[in-house]
C-alpha cells in the first residue's frame, strides 16, 4: 500500500464512521487531530489505525 492508498483508506474510514457512529467519529477526530487541525503524530500509529478499522467493521456489522 502506498501513501495515497493509506490516505484514501483513512478518509474512507472517517466517512464510514461519520455515517455509522457519530460518537466514534468525534472520538477519533479528537484523538488524531489538534483543535487547529494538525496531526497528533504520536497517535498516528498502526495500533490506533487498526482499532479504528475494527470499530468501523464492528459498527458496519451492527448497522446492517
Amino acid at each position: 500500500m502506498n501513501t495515497i492508498d493509506i490516505n484514501n483508506a483513512i478518509s474512507q474510514s472517517f466517512l464510514n464512521l461519520s455515517t455509522l457512529n457519530e460518537d466514534l467519529y468525534d472520538y477519533y477526530v479528537n484523538r488524531l487531530y489538534t483543535v487547529d487541525g494538525d496531526f497528533v503524530k504520536e497517535e498516528w500509529n498502526e495500533k490506533t489505525l487498526s482499532q479504528m478499522e475494527d470499530d468501523v467493521m464492528y459498527n458496519s456489522e451492527c448497522n446492517s
